[in-house]
């Protein structure tokens, strides 16, 4: 389009007739040229925008020091630009050493070399963010992945001999894991001091996990009737022991859940119902509980919850009529007071008002129209939409005025 129109100007200033038709119309143009150039190259971008050599303007920052050419004249990468200062100042903490593009510290040492298909601009173009150069412990401990694989990857400790439970090798090549590396000893400096599993897939696990209903050991070493006892359940902080399947949990999430609606409130920690039902959840248990009122629907809520305005039953129980006293005043009705106040204070004015000018001079065309406004304020209008007052009023005296005019 811009060809084309240059190509048009060009036609039009080369023209002979154009001095002809329009004197001084070369002149004129030529200096409007020569003004929207000079403007071109004064031109700068947003603040929140990167300016090119070229005086192209990048909106998302993302694409300087990325290893892309984005500008057109690579103006938005380069050594002189993508310094380490530049990186940190783009989010980007981390320089590539040999491409020096600028990306994530999340993405440094994390196994994943780039590839223009999958990974174009999320890793170094020259996969220097990987490998035995770049990836040592003291790079692990400062990206906060303080175990260094043997393949040099980095990862949290939480991943270390947890028995890939959750079906992914976190090193990739198994190196957090098995019997060499996971023993008593290691579990203790991991913080999960429990060592359990069989010989070639030993695992780690903390207090925290025993009795939850999942069997990270794997042998079931750790779970149901024969280990999670009432006693084990106390010795373990979380009380409550499941009927079925002999988890423990916090007597806070017991008779938490509402049967009217599986929709609301829907808590049901042991998976099975058994910390739920009106046959555990009696008044004598909510009592218990230290949530002392039982909705209709069989769940505890604390005593202060009760008529507090908000349905905390989903059967609505805590807020019934005949519980709460509906006769008193809402809380929030002080707040209709300034309005009470400013509508009596209007009324005895306006009395006061109506009384002054009717005893004060009852004959006068004046005190007719003001009566009107002090009856009917809304209805109040200027005075030439008023009704024309009559030429010759009635005659008598003010007490029978007021009578017919009130």
């Amino acid at each position: 389009m811009r060809s084309v129109a240059g190509y048009a100007f060009n036609q039009v200033m080369t023209s002979p007739y154009i001095d002809g038709v329009a004197p001084g119309l070369k002149t004129l143009l030529s200096f409007a040229v020569f003004y929207h150039q000079l403007q071109l190259a004064g031109a700068t971008c947003p603040s929140d925008e990167f300016s090119c050599n070229n005086s192209q303007c990048i909106s998302d920052k993302d694409q300087v020091c990325n290893g892309v050419d984005n500008c057109g004249d690579n103006s938005d990468e380069g050594e002189n630009l993508c310094t380490e200062d530049t990186c940190k100042e783009l989010g980007r903490e981390f320089r590539c050493p040999k491409s020096k593009e600028c990306i994530n510290f999340n993405k440094v040492c994390d196994g994943i070399y780039s590839d223009k298909e999958y990974y174009p601009y999320n890793h170094c173009l020259d996969r220097s963010d990987e490998g035995p150069k770049t990836c040592t412990q003291d790079r692990c401990e400062k990206l906060e992945r303080s175990f260094l694989c043997k393949n040099k990857k980095c990862i949290e400790p939480k991943y270390v001999c947890d028995g890939a439970i959750d079906g992914y090798d976190n090193c990739g090549d198994e190196s957090d894991e098995g019997e060499k590396l996971c023993t008593q000893a290691k579990c203790d400096e991991l913080g999960r001091s429990i060592l359990c599993g069989n010989r070639s897939r030993p695992i780690c696990i903390s207090r925290r996990m025993q009795c939850d209903g999942k069997d990270q050991c794997r042998d079931g070493s750790y779970e149901g009737a024969n280990f999670c006892t009432k006693a084990r359940c106390e010795e373990l902080g979380r009380s409550f022991l499941c009927g079925k399947n002999k988890k423990c949990i916090e007597t806070k999430f017991v008779c938490k859940k509402d049967f009217c609606d599986l929709y609301r409130d829907y808590y049901n920690y042991c998976d099975d119902n058994s910390d739920e039902g009106a046959d555990l959840c009696t008044q004598a248990k909510c009592e218990e509980l230290g949530r002392d009122f039982r909705c209709d629907s069989s769940k505890c809520i604390p005593r202060d919850k009760v008529c507090d305005g908000n349905f905390d039953c989903c059967d609505h129980s805590d807020e019934q009529a005949n519980l709460c006293n509906t006769d008193a005043p809402p809380a929030y009705g002080w707040l209709a007071l300034p309005a009470v106040l400013t509508i009596a204070a209007y009324g005895v004015c306006t009395y006061k008002s109506y009384k002054t000018l009717r005893q004060a001079n009852p004959d006068s065309s004046t005190t007719l129209l003001l009566l009107n406004a002090l009856r009917h304020p809304l209805q109040f209008r200027q005075p030439h939409h008023q009704p024309a007052v009559p030429a010759q009023p009635p005659t008598g005296s003010g007490r029978v005025l007021g009578r017919q005019n009130v």
